[in-house]
């Protein structure tokens, strides 16, 4: 009780929680502080796609801890060009980045799109987003995101993006003019209520990209990494993105997130 008293004393309050303190977990069980058994079947929010405390994960964690921890960008990391060249080797894309959050990654994708562009003197700047999506809550991914009560304490957001129906490829065809760069979708909406995207509509997303000269991004934040069966949701389409975000359980409780994206439009990062 203390503790949750002091939780409400220090930290702010962007989220109402059950009244139980977590103290550790196994597989799919965790434990609360006073010793009794909770099964969370959201896996950590797509986070723990292993479970709890994975024996495998936890040995890896450890003896990285014990050599290196931190190492900045300025040198080269054995740990992340191994797993940079599993991501390129299991995916669409050719290049990785790797970034501290999904909304970060979305962010970085979102940028890479628009520079793309920028490099071929283009003015394509906007983006197309879907009702119901979520890609993360910076101010920039916030304004991808597609749920009204996420947005509207932050009005107005920035106005390069523009919305459009998941499933409706007519209205994804409405809302394409000339300064369009991208489309972002979620293979499979999370947030928005576990909506399934239909081989027709991601078949002519890709279709549409190809005519007018935009780049589509699929984000996998949260339907990736073996969650539908396959590596990727994507795969269940045969058609694939010019750039791929991924975070939660790529880093199994860990820190890793990262985009991968096509060769032509990786080298401008």
């Amino acid at each position: 009780k203390q503790l949750i008293e002091n939780e409400k004393k220090y930290l702010m309050q962007t989220y109402t929680q059950p009244d139980m303190v977590l103290d550790k977990g196994e597989g799919l069980k965790v434990w609360d502080l006073e010793g009794k058994l909770y099964y969370d079947f959201i896996g950590g929010i797509a986070v723990n796609a292993l479970g709890y405390c994975h024996p495998k994960v936890v040995e890896a964690i450890k003896n990285q801890a014990e050599k290196l921890i931190h190492c900045s960008n300025l040198y080269y990391s054995e740990p992340q060009i191994i797993l940079a060249q599993m991501l390129v080797e299991l995916s669409c894309g050719d290049k990785v980045f790797f970034g501290n959050s999904g909304a970060e990654v979305n962010e970085g994708a979102i940028k890479l799109a628009v520079k793309y562009f920028k490099e071929q003197n283009k003015d394509k700047h906007k983006i197309i987003y879907m009702k119901n999506s979520f890609h993360g809550r910076t101010i920039g991914t916030l304004a991808a995101t597609g749920k009204y009560k996420y947005q509207k304490d932050y009005l107005p957001l920035l106005p390069k993006f523009k919305q459009a129906i998941f499933n409706d490829l007519n209205s994804v065809k409405e809302a394409v003019d000339d300064q369009v760069a991208a489309i972002i979708v979620e293979p499979i909406q999370g947030e928005g209520g576990i909506n399934v995207a239909s081989k027709e509509f991601i078949e002519g997303l890709r279709e549409l990209c190809n005519k007018k000269v935009m780049l589509l991004i699929f984000d996998e934040i949260q339907c990736g990494l073996g969650r539908t069966g396959k590596v990727f949701a994507y795969q269940y389409y045969n058609v694939e993105s010019d750039i791929l975000t991924l975070a939660k359980s790529l880093g199994g409780r860990d820190t890793y997130r990262s985009f991968d994206c096509q060769r032509e439009s990786s080298l401008l990062f």
